[in-house]
């Protein structure tokens, strides 16, 4: 991308374009074109400039220099968040660069589906979010002619969700026909491929597309479905401007500890063969938060049939933070029980 300057007569300065005069039209336009490419790319740049600065300097070098800017520090933030989240080739010149801020936190796949949705459908910035808040919709199974599952491995790396999903259901619930999603939320666990019937609830109305329920306070009979699919909220107290907070939703500790323990036991009542919950260990405000345990505390500290982790190869990491203490979180664990004994054998519906 050539430099305006350049041109003669040309002059830029902070707060100035100076054209000189008897400028030809096609000149003219030339520049309108590149001031356009430059707005386009610009924050582009900059994320891709903190992130080079972040890998090759120090922690106080990099600080200093990105603080000189005089861009504020949300600004640094995003710039340098969408920059990292998403690799070169997946960037679409055709898009603004918001559209893309709102898919940085997906996973790669899904990033490459919405992009090209949002060329292709002509979505703007606010339609895309609304897309993406929207809760999917469940297909309805047909015949069992369903995309056979990836194998299940203890730790799935750079695997959609609903990848993992189908996996845990074919290897440790092979014979389950019903599933309730008792937080369905925007629909991340399905992607219509898993050949059992989704039964897909949440607290608000505007996700339930089979009702509403309270995971913790479930209304349905014991041994209501096969299996129950629990995600709970995973993350507490976190700041409004945090980048955890933006994808995954915040709450207090004692709130997200409380859901989890309510909504394991319930999951355990209602389901017949078993259920699965997703959670993330980590590390907040200086100590080990251990979700797990907060599980094996509600069940009474029974043997858990399988554990799988989802892994991102890239973790999400907040320019803000300074030097790093301890490992930074990059993915979830899939908890998964079994009624009755946990031997790993073949069982019969």
């Amino acid at each position: 991308m050539s430099d305006l300057a350049i041109l003669p007569g040309l002059e830029v300065t902070e707060t100035s374009l100076f054209l000189p005069e008897g400028l030809p039209l096609g000149q003219w336009q030339a520049i309108g074109q590149q001031l356009s490419r430059i707005d386009r790319a610009h924050r582009w740049w900059i994320g891709d400039w903190l992130s080079y600065g972040e890998h090759h300097y120090e922690h106080g070098q990099y600080d200093a220099t990105a603080e000189a800017t005089g861009l504020d520090s949300e600004s640094l933030r995003q710039c340098k968040q969408v920059a990292a989240n998403i690799e070169f080739g997946r960037r679409r010149p055709n898009l603004p660069w918001s559209h893309h801020q709102e898919v940085a936190y997906l996973e790669p796949s899904e990033q490459d589906y919405w992009l090209n949705r949002a060329v292709a459908d002509g979505l703007s910035r606010n339609a895309l979010r609304e897309a993406l808040r929207a809760p999917k919709p469940l297909p309805v199974v047909t015949n069992g002619l369903i995309e056979p599952p990836e194998q299940l491995l203890r730790f799935m790396i750079d695997r959609p969700t609903p990848v993992i999903i189908r996996a845990i259901l074919a290897v440790a619930f092979p014979d389950a026909r019903s599933v309730l999603d008792p937080t369905y939320g925007n629909g991340s666990f399905w992607d219509g491929k898993a050949n059992v019937v989704v039964t897909a609830r949440d607290l608000l109305p505007s996700r339930g597309l089979h009702g509403t329920n309270d995971v913790r306070h479930l209304l349905d009979a014991d041994d209501d479905f096969d299996v129950a699919a629990f995600d709970p909220p995973h993350l507490a107290d976190l700041s409004d401007d945090a980048i955890m907070a933006d994808r995954f939703g915040t709450g207090s500790e004692e709130g997200v500890r409380e859901i989890i323990q309510h909504g394991v036991r319930e999951c355990r009542r209602i389901s017949r063969l078993g259920f699965f919950v997703k959670i993330t260990d980590h590390v907040h405000g200086q100590r080990m938060v251990m979700e797990s345990d907060w599980v094996y505390e509600a069940l009474d500290w029974p043997t858990v049939y399988e554990i799988v982790h989802q892994v991102r190869l890239e973790p999400m990491v907040d320019p803000k933070w300074g030097d790093q203490m301890s490992a930074y979180n990059n993915g979830a664990t899939y908890l998964i029980f079994r009624h009755g004994d946990q031997k790993h054998v073949r069982r019969q519906p």
